[in-house]
């Protein structure tokens, strides 16, 4: 297809729909989607700039439009599963799409608001709307494929699942006191284990789950209802479909009733290692129930490790090598993970071997117990062709004249309570609004609060033109990706399982495409890094510690001049909770390092 048809072809789409143009599925223009155009000459001078771009097409309430993506390889078995069971989608708008996947284009009705999604109502299905968009034909490599089928409506049931899924997926799972310490240990072992299953194994581990836990329930050890509702959550994160899900626990959960376990009738030889963590039997009878209750990975630990510590172990474990980069030791995993117990390092030691068989991992050097993850993937760097530059972005002190910030990189500050967070923050927001997209996340002010706090500014109320929202966690869905936009996250909230902080980061820094994301996170005084210890430190390219009075640069990958400012730290004031007044210059402490220590 010569350039000329290829123009011609997009400016007659564009006849129809808004357009911008895309590179290897990523916006080319500063805002994104939000930039999308009918505007024939606008067209032409980005196709003229771009003669081989990606066609981008906005979805959702403008268009009156979402799609149903439908991913290789998983993507079309588990749309047949849900077809089966529901019925047939309607012929629509169908488009094959390079990867040979589908995009399948359904009308949204007015009023019902979706949600950009991934895996929701299954493996390899994703939702696209409201603030979303799709690769169209005639792009090279996309087809249409559906002749001239017109749009369909959405089936119901279609619909039902994704609203019932949506409300499904943020609600906490309940917890009932006539759950036994003993039984809720259970409980997030089993969770843990189901969440975390590979692919092909997900119903399986649901089903041994359910088994395992209807077995406590009717021992007197688990509520029923915070047993339902905490392994169909699980299920859900891992990508099973609601529905399916439900049918799989209520009879694994169905045969474990039949088999009712308390705490003394657990084998005493296999509590030594882990006394808090029932056991989970693989010997019972499968005969006449057709429920597999082993567990989805082989046990092979130690005499004083039970299977649920196993499974325990395992999600640990996993957890761990996901957000791992570099080398790292069985010992640094065990302290990370608070595993102290013989039992446990015996545990660890078998399921890091168990992932050296498959070729998840491999020894590193003649030392004992190190290790590297083994990482296949090599996404291609166009250097020659690249138009980057460093982001143009302010950051109060000065900081901006000392180090850079790439497109796509996070910056982190973390602080202790009252150190002046949402200060500094928020003086981001007031110096860059005007020049970029800003989206602003808080997870404590409500608008009255958010107001007065503005109001403080020399800057007048109407003159603050950014986007406030309220939001909690799951940032990485909320974010808006793309060149020219800024994140900031006030703050990154985590009350217990700070091992999570890593991931979280990672999920963040993977939706950005382009934009940047500044995350506040809590310190603990006396140290440099906030809750998630080193974990915290790796995703970042520029980390800053913030106590009152002092803020101090604890890593900045990208330097202004030849000058290392990694240390460097500036006594500061803060005046009406907004302005920060430098005390004197940066300087560099001499006195002897503070440990680096922190919560993990």
């Amino acid at each position: 297809m010569s350039e000329a048809t290829y123009l011609e072809q997009v400016l007659s789409l564009a006849t129809a729909w808004r357009l911008f143009p895309c590179k290897d599925k990523k916006p080319l223009t500063a805002h994104g989607l939000k930039d999308a155009s009918q505007d024939q000459a606008q067209v032409c001078e980005w196709w003229g700039r771009w003669p081989d771009a990606q066609i981008g097409v906005p979805v959702g309430a403008n268009t009156g439009t979402f799609v149903l993506d439908v991913d290789l390889p998983d993507g079309p078995a588990a749309l047949a599963a849900l077809e089966a069971e529901h019925g047939p989608l309607p012929p629509t708008w169908t488009a094959r799409t390079k990867s040979g996947g589908e995009h399948r284009h359904f009308t949204l009705p007015a009023g019902l608001e979706l949600k950009n999604s991934a895996r929701r109502l299954g493996a390899g299905l994703d939702i696209r709307t409201e603030g979303g968009y799709v690769i169209a034909p005639p792009t090279p490599g996309y087809v249409w494929t559906s002749g001239k089928t017109p749009r369909a409506e959405a089936p119901t049931w279609l619909l039902a699942l994704l609203t019932a899924q949506k409300q499904h997926k943020h609600a906490p799972a309940i917890k009932n006191e006539s759950t036994t310490p003993y039984g809720r240990k259970a409980l997030e072992a089993e969770a843990s284990r189901v969440a975390l299953a590979p692919e092909g194994t997900r119903n399986h581990a649901l089903n041994s789950a359910a088994y395992c836990i209807g077995q406590l329930v009717a021992g007197g050890q688990i509520d029923r209802g915070e047993g339902e509702s905490t392994l169909l959550l699980a299920a859900s994160r891992a990508g099973l479909n609601p529905a399916e899900a439900a049918k799989t626990f209520a009879s694994g959960f169905a045969a474990g009733e039949q088999e009712p376990r308390k705490p003394e009738s657990v084998n005493t030889v296999n509590k030594a290692a882990f006394s808090s963590t029932p056991s989970t039997p693989s010997t019972a009878s499968t005969a006449s129930t057709g429920v597999d209750k082993s567990s989805t990975e082989p046990s092979t630990a130690a005499p004083e490790s039970s299977t649920a510590s196993t499974a325990e172990v395992s999600f640990f474990v996993d957890l761990f090598i996901e957000q791992a980069t570099g080398i790292f030791t069985s010992s640094e995993l065990c302290q990370w993970a608070g595993f102290g117990t013989r039992g446990q390092r015996v545990a660890v030691s078998q399921a890091l071997l168990r992932r050296i068989h498959k070729k998840i991992l491999e020894r590193v050097g003649t030392r004992n117990a190190t290790f590297r993850k083994i990482e296949t993937e090599c996404p291609a760097i166009d250097f020659l062709s690249t138009e980057e530059t460093a982001a143009d972005i302010a950051l109060p002190f000065g900081l901006d004249k000392m180090v850079e910030l790439m497109p796509g990189n996070i910056c982190v500050i973390a602080g202790e309570p009252n150190a002046g967070k949402t200060a500094f923050l928020l003086n981001v927001v007031r110096e860059n609004m005007h020049k970029s997209q800003v989206h602003y996340f808080n997870s404590e002010m409500g608008a009255q609060e958010l107001k007065k706090r503005l109001s403080k500014f020399p800057t007048p109320l109407a003159s603050w033109t950014f986007h406030a929202w309220e939001r909690t966690d799951n940032f990485q869905d909320a974010i808006s990706p793309g060149p020219g936009v800024i994140n900031i996250i006030d703050f990154l909230e985590v009350s217990e399982d700070f091992y999570r902080v890593g991931g979280m980061l990672k999920a963040i820094h993977d939706n950005l495409h382009g934009a940047l994301a500044i995350v506040a996170l809590q310190k603990n005084k006396g140290t440099d890094l906030g809750l998630g210890g080193g974990r915290s430190l790796e995703k970042p390219r520029l980390y800053l510690a913030l106590e009152p009075g002092l803020i101090k640069i604890v890593k900045a990958k990208n330097w202004r001049s030849q000058e290392n400012p990694n240390g460097m730290q500036l006594k500061f004031k803060t005046v009406d909770g907004c302005r920060l007044l430098p005390q004197g210059d940066w300087y560099r402490d001499m006195s002897p390092k503070k440990n680096l220590r922190a919560v993990a």
